[in-house]
């Protein structure tokens, strides 16, 4: 994952940036993503990113077959889910133990928080499966 800025111009003369985000994508085979999920992190706009990878690789690292579920829903809260599941691959490569993970992504619809009647709110879930390298 990494971030470039853009300058951007407008018509009316001024400017501004803009932030691209570019994700490497690799294929693997994907462990079975109907076992059992440790825990949900809740990802909103004003989550530090640090804190969340550092939950995301707390429980990938506890043992094999490890999984956890990132949640998030707007593109702030989006962008801090994306960098958290950076970093906590950065953080367990830093730690020598040679864990890895996939991140799934996943759309969901959240029950009862319709703001219109019969179009259900959506929220991106990252599901983490720690696999062996």
């Amino acid at each position: 994952l990494s971030e470039r800025p853009v300058p951007q111009k407008l018509d009316d003369g001024g400017g501004f940036r803009r932030t691209v985000m570019t994700l490497e994508v690799e294929p693997h085979k994907v462990p079975d993503a109907q076992g059992p999920v440790a825990r949900d992190i809740i990802v909103g706009a004003q989550t530090n990113a640090g804190k969340a990878a550092a939950a995301v690789a707390g429980i990938l690292k506890q043992k094999k077959g490890a999984s956890s579920r990132t949640k998030a829903m707007g593109a702030v809260a989006i962008h801090q889910a994306l960098i958290a599941h950076s970093l906590a691959q950065q953080y367990l490569n830093n730690d020598g133990h040679g864990v890895k993970f996939v991140t799934v992504p996943q759309f969901e619809d959240m029950a009862g928080e319709s703001q219109k009647p019969g179009k259900p709110v959506k929220q991106l879930v990252l599901r983490a499966m720690r696999i062996e390298a």
